[in-house]
């Protein structure tokens, strides 16, 4: 799998800013006695009418964009959040983020658009959400971001990913030759 890093802290599945983070943050402080997407719903609605759009700088690969925007989402895996499929083509070992913006919204966009999202549909949204990949990605925003990494919550204002590619390896239910030449042996006595 490829190894993906945030500033100085590294990660394998996905980093979620803004709204996203928020609702992370809701959840790790209050939503004790409910966990997965049951946890990540309730803090949804608790964030939704009180959360503030960010003005952020995005440049990936070279390429600027500004966005005022609900989320970002930069990721190496599909979902998050309980199963939320927020970068449904992403792909663990291609040496690329998929990165997911949802632009300027209101709170009635954002309840129509979670169960899309949920399903990994939310790219129907066109003129609302934008995908694209990218290898090196620097954001920067106006004000002190939350965001998510892996599942951990923390604040910032200037966000640098890259990647290593095939830096996190990973071994399947494969025994090792040792091991099955002594599997053998106890056989043969």
């Amino acid at each position: 799998m490829d190894l993906c890093r945030l500033n100085d802290r590294y990660f394998i599945s996905s980093v979620g800013a803004g709204f996203d983070g928020q609702v992370a943050y809701t959840v790790n402080q209050g939503m004790r006695f409910v966990r997965g997407m049951a946890a990540y719903l309730l803090a949804v609605m608790k964030t939704l009418f009180s959360f503030r759009l960010h003005q952020v700088k995005m440049v990936t690969d070279g390429k600027e964009r500004e966005y005022k925007a609900l989320l970002f989402a930069v990721a190496n895996s599909r979902s998050y959040g309980g199963g939320i499929k927020i970068t449904p083509d992403a792909i663990l070992d291609d040496g690329l983020f998929e990165i997911c913006v949802v632009k300027e919204v209101t709170p009635f966009h954002v309840l129509f658009f979670l169960p899309l999202a949920v399903k990994g549909e939310h790219g129907r949204l066109r003129n609302k959400v934008e995908f694209f990949r990218g290898r090196e990605i620097y954001l920067e925003s106006k004000t002190p971001l939350f965001y998510h990494i892996d599942g951990e919550v923390f604040q910032e204002t200037v966000f640098r990913f890259s990647m290593i590619p095939g830096g996190f390896p990973v071994r399947g239910a494969v025994f090792a030759p040792s091991v099955m030449s002594e599997v053998a042996t106890v056989k043969e006595a």
